[in-house]
């Protein structure tokens, strides 16, 4: 198995070495510098050896929990009876991918509990994991740091088929489950945020369409203003800003360039400028330019949630992930249809970008299970075509050209563009390593900013210390 990248603290130890040593190299003797892997059952060690003038040192720096396994030839997996909890797939699915391992003395049995997360941390507490379970964001990234995951790295890049299979998937579906650089479940599904609208109220309003625009921060507010009308029962909305990052503050604050949480998953990014900025402009849509109800009181007083305010023609545009798409068409009052339309998020006006987020399941591999080679014959075919277009069709396959099942009925030929764009660049899921809970902290404070009980500056930079001082004590073990 190859070392594919140093975490960020080993990389500055190495830099300082090298930076020591460099004063010295006119009259020093030559050095020689080795990095071994030594894997263990639970934990990678990487050993650095200097030899000096014929003395040998050794200093090991443990680093993240990261399990690998190298698969085996074909002959020498065992017949066994594999533990497959709570797997999001269809029999076809299943089925194909056991007709592409071709190892019949491999058998499974899957088991589906109603609380299955729960269930699930209370067998990892107890090193009792099933050998195969899906596997959820947030709380993929902290499992997978905890060294409940498997690698799957061995088995891709032994595997030229698998290694291209790879490039085929939508980047922030892999992102969500690889741990420095190291893949760590296949992902299923690809949820993507995009913006829904009523074609036929911006028609009846004589209204230049989104996606006949160029839908911008700017030329949205102006829309939302023209769409905004009448008082009490009749008040009707542009749009319905969600407290959410998939149903409504990622178009904002993902187009600043702004983060919940920074790229690495160590720490909170939400008091940054950027972050600031697209918080702003969400709470001025709701409290200044009142072009969104506040969604908590409105619902509350109104009765109308995000959807049926849709379907009763009370809100014109939504942005939501491309699951909405089946609730917003399919459920429709009969007396109040309408022709729906798919456009991009808004793009920033200095920025330039676009702002979507990703949020992904996975199939994934128990690092303490008994039969790695055999739990790693089975899942790995569902990285292949074959498997993920066959994957049920409420979810849209990760893997983009196994997406053709997804796009059935009316509207299929006009969203399918706008996912497969926004897809490039949606961003990952929010979540860290550290603990898998911290991401709440940011909506409860999101309410509160978008309802104008909490100045979004003051708000953002709160929110973050807490984010923070959680993380701080979840290092710490506390």
């Amino acid at each position: 198995m190859s070392h594919r990248s140093l975490s960020r603290r080993l990389f500055l130890r190495l830099s300082a070495l090298a930076g020591g040593t460099a004063l010295i190299a006119a009259c020093a003797p030559q050095v020689v510098k080795e990095t071994v892997l030594v894997e263990k059952e639970v934990e990678k060690i990487v050993k650095e050896t200097v030899v000096v003038e014929g003395e040998v040192t050794e200093k090991e720096v443990v680093k993240e929990v990261v399990v690998t396994a190298t698969p085996p030839p074909k002959a020498a997996l065992q017949a066994v009876t594999l533990d497959w909890w709570n797997p999001p797939l269809s029999e076809a699915a299943i089925n194909k991918a056991v007709e592409i391992m071709d190892q019949p003395q491999i058998k499974f049995q899957v088991v589906n509990f109603a609380d299955y997360l729960n269930k699930l941390k209370v067998a990892f507490a107890a090193g009792s994991g099933p050998d195969m379970f899906r596997m959820n964001v947030p709380s993929g990234k902290f499992w997978m740091a905890k060294g409940i995951h498997l690698s799957l790295q061995p088995w891709i890049d032994g595997n030229p088929e698998y290694s291209k299979a790879v490039e085929s998937f939508v980047p922030a579906t892999l992102t969500s489950y690889s741990l420095r650089n190291e893949l760590m479940g296949i992902p299923i599904g690809a949820e993507t945020s995009l913006g829904y609208f009523n074609r036929d109220w911006f028609d009846k309003e004589g209204i230049t369409p989104p996606d006949e625009q160029d839908w911008t921060w700017d030329t949205q507010l102006e829309t939302m203003k023209k769409l905004t009308k009448g008082e009490g029962a009749d008040q009707v909305y542009g749009t319905m800003v969600n407290a959410h990052t998939q149903s409504g503050l990622q178009e904002f604050i993902y187009a600043t360039g702004g983060r919940i949480i920074s790229d690495d998953g160590l720490n909170a990014a939400c008091g940054s400028p950027e972050m600031i900025e697209g918080m702003k402009w969400a709470v001025d849509l709701v409290q200044e330019h009142k072009v969104s109800p506040e969604a908590t009181a409105w619902t509350q007083s109104s009765g109308f949630n995000y959807w049926s305010a849709w379907w009763n023609w009370k809100i014109a545009y939504v942005a939501t992930g491309e699951w909405g798409w089946w609730i917003l068409r399919d459920q429709q009052l009969a007396d109040k249809k309408f022709k729906i339309g798919f456009v991009e998020p808004p793009k920033h006006p200095t920025t330039g970008l676009r702002g979507a987020q990703n949020h992904t399941i996975c199939m994934a591999i128990y690092s303490k299970t008994r039969y790695p080679q055999e739990a790693g014959a089975l899942l790995m075919p569902f990285l292949t075509k074959e498997v993920q277009e066959l994957i049920p069709p409420e979810f849209l396959p990760a893997r983009t050209d196994a997406q053709d099942g997804f796009y059935k009925g009316e509207g299929a030929e006009e969203i399918r563009p706008v996912i497969e764009a926004t897809q490039e660049y949606s961003v990952p899921y929010p979540a860290t390593s550290l603990d898998e809970a911290t991401v709440g902290l940011f909506w409860q404070a999101a309410q509160q900013m978008l309802a104008g009980t909490l100045p979004v500056e003051e708000g953002c930079q709160q929110v973050e210390k807490e984010i923070n001082d959680t993380l701080q004590r979840a290092a710490a073990g506390m």
